[in-house]
């Protein structure tokens, strides 16, 4: 299969995950829920910040994990991704357009370690979404849809 363009958001090579978010997520996964929530969105997500009057980004992120159902799987997933070493391995191999797409308060997925990255990879295009954590598209919905657009020529 050819992949002709690819977008990678909050990204790096080594997806490190704190322990003590694994810990929560096997034994007290509402707490690893507001973990997440927290540690994952910038200053403005957490204070609140969403376009739509009334609505408060950081329980929309809540909402959307319960409804995806992942407190049940979410501490296999987070193992699975700390375990993964084959970031720059992979990334060096692409062949097709990439642009990583970042957020600067981002404290899951630093936005140092996209870039750097980006690094391994040939051409990569990298975007850094100011005041924006992990979960750009709950936090920046348009500027993040704004750059997928763009970059996949759907404008």
């Amino acid at each position: 299969m050819s992949v002709a363009k690819l977008a990678l958001l909050g990204i790096a090579a080594r997806l490190a995950v704190h322990p003590d978010l694994i810990a929560a997520a096997e034994s007290d996964p509402d707490l690893a829920r507001e973990m997440i929530v927290d540690w994952a969105h910038g200053a403005r997500g957490r204070i609140g910040g969403n376009p739509a009057a009334g609505l408060w980004i950081a329980d929309t992120a809540r909402r959307l994990i319960d409804r995806a159902g992942a407190t049940r799987v979410l501490a296999q997933d987070l193992k699975a991704c700390n375990a993964w070493t084959g970031g720059e391995a992979a990334a060096a191999r692409l062949a097709c357009p990439v642009l990583l797409i970042l957020g600067a308060e981002d404290r899951m997925t630093l936005p140092k370690a996209g870039k750097q990255l980006a690094g391994s990879i040939k051409g990569a295009g990298v975007d850094v979404l100011p005041d924006c954590g992990h979960m750009m598209m709950v936090e920046q919905p348009d500027r993040t849809l704004d750059l997928l657009r763009k970059f996949l020529g759907t404008r």
